[in-house]
């Protein structure tokens, strides 16, 4: 019985933010939180990783017509880390 009292206050919030969920809105990267990483194959032995230390970027996000979305990063190359001080 104390589903209904939760179930109720949810269903009371819930059309509220459904406005704000339908609107199109831009997210910037946060360059601290944000990581790219690659692996490549070495001879058929191993497999070697590294990554972009450096990355930023806006993700635009519309639910109403997600194909208008767009994604626009940029990755510096001299962000590069591979663990490899020849590489």
């Amino acid at each position: 019985m104390m589903l209904r009292p939760i179930i109720l206050s949810l269903a009371s919030v819930l059309p509220a933010l459904a406005g704000t969920w339908a609107r199109a809105d831009t997210y910037a990267l946060d360059p601290q939180h944000t990581e790219v990483r690659f692996t490549w194959d070495h001879l058929g032995l191993s497999r070697q990783g590294g990554r972009f230390t450096m990355a930023e970027g806006t993700v635009m996000f519309d639910p109403a017509k997600p194909d208008t979305s767009t994604v626009d990063v940029r990755i510096p190359v001299k962000g590069i880390s591979t663990g490899v001080k020849k590489l």
